[in-house]
């Protein structure tokens, strides 16, 4: 198997997540870089992956959530959930792996939790997704139309920012869902292969690997226009909703007041 990239649908630009640009936001021809999040299937393994365009966040402002089918889907029923009112407190769902110190090169004994997928509605009672992480900034990404889309009623009267998420999140999960089942199809690799790619990529920074085959991206979209101001807007409230578990540290900073850890 080549280590090309290659294409698929989860590459459509349109299909990425934007959320209001965050404090200390890289700056970019005069405008603030708003921070991202991306969908992709590595190794048949779905991950969301979030840039925070924050100038000097660590690894160099990414990150990711790594979950395997379950989980991830797990994921997309939450969404459904909370978009519907079953659910009506914020939902973390932790992504752990192993630490691979570079010192020592030695892996940590298990899992640790490296971020959490984080689902919920703000004070407007819009929906939103957001991967947090051990000292880094957060940002929420809202469910909402792109600015070339507005919702009205019958009288043509806008309809609440609330019930436009609820919709949007429902759609997320819809399409979102069927691409990356499609993609576990059309792309899957034997474990034979993994095994090769973790041969052929291992040494150096503490002995782990990471993918080449990073089959998300694409450009910037889901601003989500005409609805108080944009639809994806960052607010740094949150929730319950998640038992704290003791876990070991990952190193530097601390999480926001709004996040159970």
């Amino acid at each position: 198997m080549s280590d090309a990239p290659t294409s698929n649908a989860l590459k459509e630009r349109k299909l990425k997540l934007v959320a209001d640009p965050l404090d200390g936001a890289q700056q970019r021809n005069g405008r603030s870089v708003a921070p991202t999040l991306t969908i992709a299937v590595v190794d048949n393994q779905p991950r969301f992956t979030v840039y925070t365009n924050v100038e000097g966040d660590k690894q160099n402002g990414k990150i990711e959530g790594n979950m395997d089918s379950y989980t991830f889907y797990a994921v997309m029923e939450l969404i459904k959930a909370v978009a519907k009112g079953e659910v009506t407190e914020t939902v973390y769902v932790d992504n752990k792996g192993f630490f691979f110190d570079p010192i020592s090169k030695k892996r940590s004994e298990s899992p640790i939790v490296k971020s959490k997928t984080m689902i919920g509605r703000d004070e407007q009672g819009r929906v939103f997704i957001a991967l947090t992480a051990k000292g880094r900034p957060l940002a929420k990404f809202h469910f909402a139309p792109s600015e070339y889309h507005n919702m009205v009623d019958a009288q043509g009267r806008p309809v609440s920012a609330g019930r436009v998420s609820e919709i949007y999140a429902a759609a997320f999960a819809s399409v979102i869902g069927k691409l990356v089942a499609s993609v576990l199809v059309t792309e899957h690799i034997s474990e034979d292969e993994q095994k090769a790619k973790r041969e052929a990529n291992r040494g150096g920074g503490g002995g782990g690997y990471q993918n080449r085959n990073n089959n998300g991206g694409g450009g910037g979209y889901n601003k989500g226009g005409g609805y108080n101001g944009g639809g994806n807007r960052n607010n740094n409230g949150g929730g319950g909703g998640y038992q704290r578990r003791d876990e070991p540290a990952m190193g530097g900073g601390d999480f926001g007041d709004d996040i159970p850890f």
